[in-house]
């Protein structure tokens, strides 16, 4: 019982490569990753990378758009 009082106050994060690839009609994978950590009492940071910089803009649907928060834009990354 000690160890799960350790680790109820830990954050999880997933890393979601080559985000592109992952994309398909529905798009419900993708949605529920990035909904994931709006919902009460979740600990989960997504991260997701992606090979195209517009992808939100051309191919995510508004609902997935929805759950995104802000991504970085090509100048911002220049700057790291």
């Amino acid at each position: 019982m000690e160890q799960f009082s350790q680790l109820k106050d830990r954050h999880s994060v997933v890393l979601m490569d080559e985000l592109d690839q992952l994309m398909t009609s529905k798009q419900d994978v993708v949605y529920n990753f990035f909904n994931w950590p709006t919902l009460a009492g979740s600990k989960l940071v997504v991260l997701a990378v992606a090979n195209t910089m517009d992808l939100p803009e051309r191919v995510m649907s508004g609902r997935v758009r929805s759950r995104l928060g802000r991504p970085l834009s090509h100048g911002s990354l220049k700057e790291c």
